[in-house]
């Protein structure tokens, strides 16, 4: 990186010695361009960032993850967490639930009873809805 030196080193200890003006190779010169070390670190550092980023690339995210409100009056909250959680939050209550969702089909388990109850759902761009007893209930992303 900043000359010819043998043994590898950290690239703190290359970024001093380069600008401290160590020899660049075994001749004495000066390093030249003190800013190649630096710009070469950067460099590294978003390619890493881009790679580790592409490791989740391929992961869709689950489109029912997130905060729903009701969009008839707007005070009821459903927040779906990736645990398998449901937040319901109303009328200055809230309440956590276990819930499952497979196939258009959202199962949520009362925590008192152990009875589970399940609906048919379904997303449509930024609205969620629910068909419970023959009736369709629409929500929308809380933003």
């Amino acid at each position: 990186m900043c000359g010819r030196r043998k043994g590898i080193l950290p690239v703190s200890t290359l970024v001093l010695r380069c600008s401290q003006g160590y020899p660049a190779d075994e001749g004495g010169e000066e390093v030249k361009n003190l800013r190649t070390v630096p710009v070469i670190t950067l460099c590294l550092l978003c390619a890493l960032v881009l790679v580790l980023a592409a490791c989740g690339a391929g992961e869709e995210a689950d489109p029912l993850l997130g905060t729903w409100v009701d969009e008839e009056y707007g005070v009821f909250e459903y927040e779906f967490v990736s645990d398998g959680t449901l937040i319901f939050r109303g009328m200055g209550e809230e309440e956590k639930v276990p819930y499952t969702a497979e196939g258009g089909r959202l199962s949520v388990t009362d925590p008192d009873s152990g009875e589970t109850e399940s609906i048919n759902y379904r997303i449509e761009g930024d609205r969620l809805i629910l068909s419970i007893e023959g009736e369709e209930m629409a929500m929308v992303r809380k933003e």
